[in-house]
């Protein structure tokens, strides 16, 4: 919290005020929380040393209240109060960048694997040997489950999603098709034509395995 209060503060103190119609963002995800802040770093600092405790005020109003009021402690000290800060937190990488006229910050969680995609149904389920861990429904997640049932058998994407009561065509195919193609669990029936109108979707090896052993442990 102490990093990320620090992160927020900075963006107050060294925005482009300038720039009508910005505002600093704070965007939360589950592997990051990213903080952007209207305008590029001042031509004094030097990007590539930005953890080299390099000062300078873009708000001569700002900083000296902000100073005074004991929120910000001492001129340059941002990045090394963050990087003491996540000393702690080994798990969790700290990063900077600048984007068009932005400068932004990001506290990345290392070694993320989201739920609902690999973590869920991919490489943590069977390791480079091909070895069960035992999932069980709950962990491969009902939809997904339910997806692996109906392609028991072929059957269309029509078909899967009103299994599954989804209504949006994309949205199924990046949240729930997509992932289960690239992992190898689904195969397609014609996959020379991706986009036939005949295409069907079906269990691979690797995916009968899997639901196998999602009913033995369920």
């Amino acid at each position: 919290m102490v990093a990320i209060r620090e992160a927020i503060r900075n963006a107050v103190v060294h925005r482009d005020y300038s720039l009508a119609g910005k505002d600093i963002k704070v965007a939360i995800y589950d592997d990051m929380l990213e903080i952007t802040s209207p305008g590029k770093l001042l031509p004094s600092i030097d990007f590539n040393e930005m953890d080299a405790r390099q000062s300078d005020i873009r708000n001569k109003v700002i900083a000296p209240v902000f100073k005074k009021l004991g929120i910000i402690d001492q001129w340059g000290n941002g990045l090394k109060l963050i990087a003491d800060e996540l000393k702690e937190y080994p798990e969790i990488e700290f990063k900077w960048f600048e984007r068009g006229l932005q400068f932004q910050v990001q506290f990345t969680k290392k070694d993320y694997k989201p739920y609902g995609t690999t973590a869920m149904i991919g490489e943590s389920v069977w390791d480079q040997a091909g070895a069960k861990t035992g999932p069980s429904r709950d962990q491969v997640g009902t939809k997904s489950g339910l997806m692996l049932i109906a392609c028991d058998k072929p059957v269309m994407i029509q078909e899967l999603m009103t299994v599954m009561v989804l209504k949006n065509r994309s949205k199924f195919r990046k949240k729930y098709l997509t992932p289960l193609l690239e992992e190898d669990i689904l195969a397609m029936t014609i996959p020379d034509k991706p986009t036939s109108s005949r295409q069907q979707y079906t269990l691979t090896e690797k995916g009968r395995r899997l639901l196998a052993d999602i009913r033995q442990t369920s």
